[in-house]
């Protein structure tokens, strides 16, 4: 009697020790660490710079960064994304760079493909000194084979923002 009481014990501490690591392992791979949050100050007509030294992926896995932009003004933009290659590198072909603003799905196109256009141009609204934020994910399909082995990416994202004038009829 005793015995089967400390092995139900037992056991609901296992199963409650499982849940909890696989809810903490849900919630270190679904968001960003702290080294990819990326805080941007957005200025009109200014240019903002984030630097990717090296991008590594493998098969099946996904990088996320969060992009908090701050405005001090509340304000209608468009917003642009610029991709540009500082080094050759060959994972631009095998990996996927996805954008994200709350549910929705901004952009989901191969890394090679942002960087051939010419502008990404979102619209967004700023409310004063409040955090507009992006995730840019970068993924591999699984399917990815051996082709994409020591595959690296260098790039810059470069954002920038224009307030829309609104011009009504006279």
């Amino acid at each position: 009697m005793i015995k089967n009481n400390i092995m139900r014990v037992m056991m609901i501490l296992s199963s409650i020790m499982v849940i909890a690591g696989v809810a903490i392992m849900y919630h270190e791979t679904t968001h960003p660490t702290e080294e990819n949050v990326i805080n941007v100050h957005i200025e009109e007509g200014s240019i903002e710079t984030i630097e990717f030294a090296q991008l590594h992926l493998i098969p099946g896995a996904a990088t996320d960064y969060l992009v908090k932009l701050h405005s001090e003004y509340s304000q209608h933009c468009e917003l642009t994304l610029d991709f540009a290659e500082t080094q050759p590198g060959t994972l631009k072909d095998y990996a996927y760079v996805k954008i994200i603003s709350g549910d929705t799905v901004l952009y989901d196109e191969l890394l090679a493909t942002a960087f051939e256009d010419e502008h990404l141009i979102f619209n967004v609204d700023f409310d004063k000194n409040h955090n507009t934020e992006l995730i840019v994910e970068y993924y591999m399909p699984l399917e990815v084979g051996n082709e994409a082995k020591n595959a690296e990416a260098f790039f810059e994202l470069h954002i920038s923002a224009y307030n829309e004038e609104v011009i009504y009829g006279e």
